[in-house]
């Protein structure tokens, strides 16, 4: 199945690059976004933000979206409400995103971390109280995170929020599980 779609590509690269199109790098980045990302490269990319240093942590996330060229705006997005959602932490939480996109923008976006109990750390008090003594808490960050990706439109260019860092890659991650799912191909 795979051998045939990749002759179609090499086809079509053929042709479009014998004049039929100027520019080989649109063409390569709006065939590369119809391909999604494997379960298995997802999981890898999770354990890869779970478990090194987040130097590394922004290296190589920075990296794996270059390599699978995916999506950081709406801006190629269908009209509609997606959910994204990460594979379990190691504490066993699920990063999930609500996010609305209307004509290329987001226009509401909701961030939580949750358990398989569906206890969430928004609202756990004790968790919250807990995390505030590293500087914030998620009931602090995750605000911070869905206005900055409103108002910017575009997850790489969030900064962020001291103490809630590795958050940010799980965020980033779960938004764009969600564009994978609204991509218009």
């Amino acid at each position: 199945m795979r051998t045939p779609f990749l002759l179609g590509i090499a086809l079509i690269t053929f042709l479009l690059g014998n004049s039929l199109i100027t520019s080989k790098y649109n063409l390569y980045k709006t065939l590369k976004t119809t391909i999604l990302v494997s379960d298995a490269d997802w999981e890898n990319l999770n354990l890869m933000i779970e478990r090194s240093p987040v130097d590394k942590v922004k290296e190589n996330f920075e990296l794996f979206v270059k390599k699978n060229a995916l999506q950081t705006t709406a801006i190629n997005c269908k009209n509609g409400k997606y959910f994204g959602f990460t594979p379990a932490d190691d504490y066993g939480y699920f990063h999930v995103v609500f996010l609305e996109i209307h004509q290329g923008n987001i226009i509401n976006i909701h961030y939580d971390e949750l358990k398989s109990n569906g206890k969430n750390k928004r609202t756990d008090l004790g968790y919250n109280q807990e995390m505030l003594k590293t500087g914030t808490s998620p009931a602090i960050a995750y605000p911070i995170y869905e206005n900055e990706l409103i108002r910017n439109q575009d997850y790489m260019n969030i900064d962020a929020v001291t103490g809630a860092t590795y958050t940010l890659y799980r965020f980033r991650m779960a938004v764009a599980k969600a564009f994978e799912k609204a991509i218009v191909n």
